[in-house]
C-alpha cells in the first residue's frame, strides 16, 4: 500500500524534474505511470482480500491515517487499471502537446490525480477525505487547462465552483454521520445508529455533493 503511493510520488517528482525536456518528459513521465499503475495492480490483485492501513506521523488537527479494506483494494484496482491504460495511451497522445504545453507538468500531474483518487479511496477519516477530495478536484482543472489551454479557464471555474458546491453538501453530509457515530473516522461508522431525518439529510447531501461530482 505505502509502496503503491511512494512509486506515484516518486514518477510525479521525476515528471517534473523534466519540464525542460519535454520529448524526454513524454516517455519518461507516462512510461513511470505505466509501471507504477501496472505495479499497483499487481499490488491490489494480491492483496484482494486482505485489510491494510497506517497512519502518517503529525499533529495538525488530524493524523491523516489511511486504510484499505477488499473492497478499497477492488476500487483502487479499478483505478490504476484505468490508469495503466491511459498511461501507455498518453506516452504518443502528449507528444501533439510539445511547444503547446509544458509536458513535464502535464505528466507530474497525470500521476498524481491517480495518486490522489487513490488516496481518496483509503481515506480513513473525515478531514483526511475532505482535504483529498480538494486535492483531487484542483489536480482535475489544471490537467484541464494544461490539456485543453487557457481558453477554457472560464469553464474550469465554474467547474470549480460546482465542486465547491459539491465538496460542501458531501462535507456536510459525512459530519451529520459522524456526530451520531461518535468519531471521525469512517471505520467506527459500522453500527452507527440514526434517526430518519437525519439519514435522508445525509442522503440527499451525498446525492447533491457526488452527483455534482459525477456530471
Amino acid at each position: 500500500m505505502i509502496s503503491v503511493y511512494t512509486l506515484f510520488i516518486v514518477s510525479a517528482v521525476i515528471s517534473i524534474l523534466l519540464y525542460c525536456a519535454p520529448k524526454t518528459a513524454v516517455k519518461v513521465g507516462f512510461g513511470l505511470g505505466a509501471i507504477s499503475c501496472f505495479y499497483a495492480m499487481c499490488h491490489f490483485v494480491a492483496n484482494m482480500g486482505v485489510s491494510d492501513s497506517f497512519v502518517l506521523g503529525g499533529t495538525f488537527l488530524y493524523a491523516p491515517k489511511f486504510a484499505l479494506s477488499p473492497l478499497g483494494n477492488f476500487f483502487s484496482f479499478v483505478v490504476v487499471f484505468i490508469g495503466f491504460a491511459s498511461s501507455v495511451y498518453g506516452m504518443s497522445y502528449a507528444e501533439e502537446y510539445i511547444g503547446k504545453a509544458n509536458i513535464g507538468v502535464f505528466a507530474c500531474l497525470f500521476n498524481t490525480f491517480i495518486l490522489s483518487m487513490l488516496l481518496v479511496i483509503s481515506a480513513d477519516n473525515v478531514f483526511c477525505f475532505a482535504v483529498l477530495w480538494e486535492l483531487m478536484t484542483l489536480i482535475s482543472s489544471f490537467l484541464i487547462i494544461v490539456n485543453d489551454g487557457k481558453g477554457t479557464l472560464k469553464a474550469v471555474m465554474v467547474y470549480l465552483g460546482i465542486a465547491q458546491i459539491g465538496a460542501f453538501c458531501i462535507t456536510c453530509g459525512l459530519l451529520i454521520i459522524a456526530n451520531y457515530a461518535g468519531s471521525f473516522e469512517f471505520a467506527k461508522w459500522g453500527n452507527v445508529n440514526m434517526p430518519m431525518g437525519a439519514s435522508v439529510a445525509a442522503f440527499v447531501l451525498f446525492l447533491v455533493g457526488f452527483g455534482s461530482k459525477a456530471g
